[in-house]
């Protein structure tokens, strides 16, 4: 009763996920039998998730196109195999694995977007600051005030898609503003404002990409917790929770640490 009580509360968010294929008895009579009981609630909501088909065809032992995801799992690691599924497919619909899409989702989203965002940060915070994160500085041009706003955009609509349940489109948000991140430093050229010895402008920019960082690894830590714990992890960042995580201020002047390689590339067979 106890634990009935805590998870079946009237104010609880239950989610019941099942294969497309047995809809009918969890949506039809599952409901009666718990109506009989006494114990149906009005916030159920049944998710009927698709198939996940190889090449193009479902996954059959006589075709002999299973895929093991246990051996994926020993040779690239659970979280990549886990990020495709969930990133690739959407959650109600079928999806197709195909290895060289995985590799090709893996090294253009987590390599070359997020993994490159957390390394170059790092570097120019090593470089430019003596392994200090610089301390919050008011907009000091247009893309600063840009950033920001997407920082507080892509953060909304990533919560929006995933109150849906709307995995695949709340990753791509996360992404989405990797990508932005990304952009910000080819605009603002912290290595020019550190020649110019212009220390305002580069503390803005740089403390802007931390936090950057710290939002897109919260966007991403459903799927990659271990991976994001150890970006926090170089960056000494306390991991944040959805009442502090917009905050600002919060990372100045702490001390990175040693460098992490999150997302070696992984070469196509």
């Amino acid at each position: 009763n106890e634990l009935f009580d805590k998870y079946w509360s009237d104010d609880a968010e239950i989610l019941h996920l099942v294969g497309k294929e047995i809809i009918r008895f969890h949506a039809i009579y599952w409901p009666v039998v718990l109506k009989n009981l006494n114990i149906l609630r009005d916030n159920i909501t049944v998710m009927g998730h698709g198939w996940i088909t190889s090449e193009g065809q479902k996954m059959s032992k006589s075709i002999g196109n299973v895929v093991d995801p246990v051996r994926l799992i020993e040779k690239y690691g659970a979280e990549h195999l886990r990020y495709y599924l969930a990133k690739e497919i959407s959650t109600t619909n079928d999806g197709d694995f195909a290895k060289d899409r995985f590799i090709q989702a893996y090294n253009t989203d987590l390599a070359n977007k997020y993994g490159n965002l957390v390394s170059r940060t790092h570097s120019m915070i090593d470089k430019y600051f003596e392994g200090v994160i610089p301390a919050y500085q008011e907009d000091q041009s247009e893309f600063d005030t840009k950033i920001k706003s997407d920082i507080s955009d892509g953060y909304k609509e990533y919560t929006s898609h995933m109150d849906k349940y709307q995995v695949s489109q709340a990753l791509q948000s996360a992404i989405t503003l990797a990508e932005a991140a990304n952009q910000y430093i080819s605009d603002t050229e912290p290595w020019n404002l550190a020649k110019d010895n212009k220390q305002d402008q580069l503390s803005a920019v740089i403390n802007n990409m931390v936090k950057a960082i710290e939002i897109v690894s919260f966007m991403l830590e459903p799927v990659l917790n271990i991976t994001v714990a150890k970006a926090y992890q170089q960056y000494g960042i306390e991991p944040p929770t959805f009442s502090n995580v917009l905050e600002p201020h919060k990372n100045d002047g702490i001390k990175i640490k040693e460098k992490i390689n999150l997302f070696p590339r992984l070469e196509k067979e």
